[in-house]
């Protein structure tokens, strides 16, 4: 089964692609999203909450993976350790697992991170969006990962990398 790593800088189209798969394939999908909430901006930072693929975030202290803002922030490895790895589990290896998006803010979460490589080893169809960090060694350990097909995405290519992904998923 394909497994896609795409790597992209912030506003490139990541989540819009991970959309796109959720609304044409037919085929189940898992995994997670992540969303920042500028709006609820505490001590200058923002909050970072975590959703099954799909859903919209839960607005509370349980769903929220860390907070940050330029250069700064702070994680609840737990979150990560617990929803983000109950998200990944999927019982189907026809079940296309989407991960919207990897970055540095789990770098220490041990038992999500080991989660990311047993679903890049299982024989599911993956779609792994990665923040454009390559000063982090678990990123660059998933970005060559042997089996997956590494795309770096940008505005000049997206409509291509939107066609290869959709083409194989839908």
């Amino acid at each position: 089964m394909k497994k896609f790593v795409i790597m992209a800088l912030r506003h490139t189209g990541k989540t819009t692609l991970a959309n796109m798969v959720l609304e044409k394939t037919d085929r189940k999908v898992c995994g997670f999203s992540t969303q920042k909430h500028g709006e609820l901006i505490k001590d200058g930072l923002c909050p970072v909450f975590i959703a099954p693929i799909g859903k919209e975030s839960v607005l509370d202290d349980e769903h929220c993976v860390g907070l940050c803002n330029c250069g700064q922030h702070y994680t609840n490895y737990e979150v990560f350790n617990t929803l983000g790895v109950e998200y990944l589990t999927c019982e189907d290896k026809d079940t296309i697992i989407v991960m919207d998006e990897v970055g540095f803010l789990e770098m220490n979460a041990e038992r999500f991170k080991a989660k990311i490589f047993e679903v890049l080893q299982s024989e599911n169809p993956v779609l792994l969006m990665l923040k454009e960090r390559m000063d982090i060694d678990y990123l660059k350990e998933i970005r060559d990962y042997p089996g997956v097909e590494f795309i770096h995405m940008t505005e000049e290519n997206r409509e291509e990398v939107f066609e290869r992904v959709l083409s194989e998923f839908c």
